[in-house]
């Protein structure tokens, strides 16, 4: 995937952050606490790649493949 730079850097952001929950010792003895990550960017700034971007390096990072889970906390529209 071809990504602008300021995409790839959020996404190794992601990533980082990732990791270093992994390591951190409340993971490390029991994992009751989810790693939560919030992605906020203007209309057009390519949320959705730096979303699967981030998923590919972290299932990348760890076995079995992690959950993932992307909700949107504002906007929501539903139609009858």
């Amino acid at each position: 995937m071809n990504l602008f730079p300021f995409q790839d850097n959020a996404v190794l952001e992601i990533r980082d952050k990732f990791l270093r929950y992994l390591d951190s010792s409340h993971t490390r003895e029991k994992r009751d606490r989810p790693f939560i990550q919030f992605l906020r960017a203007i209309t057009g700034a390519g949320k959705t790649p730096i979303l699967a971007g981030a998923i590919s390096e972290m299932a990348q990072a760890v076995a079995p493949t992690p959950i993932v889970l992307c909700t949107r906390t504002r906007g929501l529209k539903f139609e009858d």
